[in-house]
């Protein structure tokens, strides 16, 4: 599977989390970990929640790949799922 898949399979959950717009849209310098951590997610999810706010360790992970995928595809990075 190449990026490009990777990016289709992690674009599913997306909805369904309903991630916020102001999640970082790069994964440049740990921008997710950074967002999601030091009680930041748990600030946001007060002050906007929603269904991502509900399981917050699901939604950084939807996050995290999400993010991932979009970089390699960028980049023209190869991702290898196994």
């Amino acid at each position: 599977m190449g990026a490009p898949q990777a990016l289709r399979l992690a674009e599913k959950p997306v909805d369904a989390v309903g991630l916020p717009p102001e999640t970082p849209a790069t994964s440049d310098n740990l921008d997710p970990t950074s967002w999601f951590g030091e009680e930041g997610a748990e600030g946001r999810s007060a002050a906007r929640p929603g269904p991502w706010s509900e399981d917050l360790d699901t939604a950084f992970h939807v996050a995290l790949y999400l993010r991932a995928a979009q970089h390699s595809v960028r980049r023209g990075c190869p991702i290898v799922l196994t």
